[in-house]
């Protein structure tokens, strides 16, 4: 790991961020006082907080927060969505050991939500007005 100096004086709210603990995250608060400036980010592994200098706040002795990432990791497979209109509908489950259970589909995740899909609960419709619920694992009703 290259321990390059971190200089995060010009980061704001919203930016992105690269974490040695949590990958790629949001910065969701930047607070700045006489006596320290801290970095609060979120990604999808966790939450942490940083100095200016790019050091995790309760244990870093080097910089583990950049603007750009020190290496090169993995990069994520794209996850191919199809268009699918409310109301289509799907397969879900929870888990891989779980049974499939015949849904219909509401949303996809908005960014920084948990990858996945949102269904109506218990079978309803937009048109039965059922609330929606999250699902990790799904397949097209119409493919089976």
């Amino acid at each position: 790991m290259n321990w390059q100096k971190s200089d995060l004086s010009d980061v704001k709210e919203g930016d992105v961020l690269f974490s040695a603990h949590f990958g790629w995250c949001k910065v969701i608060a930047v607070a700045s006082d006489e006596r320290a400036y801290v970095i609060t980010i979120c990604g999808k592994a966790g939450r942490g907080t940083y100095t200016i200098d790019g050091k995790e706040t309760m244990m870093d002795l080097y910089p583990t927060l950049w603007k750009q990432c020190p290496y090169n990791p993995p990069v994520p497979k794209a996850v191919e969505r199809p268009n699918f209109e409310v109301d289509h509908p799907v397969y879900v489950r929870s888990a891989e050991t779980d049974n499939w259970m015949r849904r219909h589909f509401c949303r996809w995740p908005r960014d920084g939500e948990s990858p996945g899909i949102l269904v109506f609960s218990d079978g309803k419709t937009s048109f039965t007005l059922g609330t929606s619920v999250f699902f990790k694992f799904w397949k097209d009703a119409k493919d089976d």
